[in-house]
């Protein structure tokens, strides 16, 4: 039995709770450097959408708005900028119904 367990272990390259142990060490801290990038990611996203949206409320001019329309694209997911953009226009409807009574 011993001979089975130690050749199935060489073979899988498992050598028991020490191993596990430090298997999911390694995958927590794994989860916790993706769930790091995906938050920076969205922050960066954040920025760049608040950098444009503030563009077109200040009338920048053309060229400065679509730099800014690219770094917002760029860094965000395109399901995303739909959202944003649908949430910009419909905020902007909003203020002028609102504004004229």
């Amino acid at each position: 039995y011993d001979d089975v367990k130690s050749s199935f272990g060489d073979v899988a390259g498992f050598k028991g709770r020490q191993d596990t142990k430090v298997f999911l060490i390694q995958r927590e801290r794994e989860r916790e450097k993706k769930k790091r990038m995906l938050r920076e990611a969205r922050e960066l996203c954040y920025k760049h959408r608040d950098a444009y949206h503030e563009a077109l409320k200040k009338a920048s001019s053309k060229k400065e708005l679509r730099a800014l329309e690219k770094l917002f694209e760029k860094h965000c997911p395109r399901s995303w900028v739909d959202h944003f953009e649908k949430i910009r226009l419909d905020q902007e409807k909003f203020t002028k119904l609102t504004s004229k009574n």
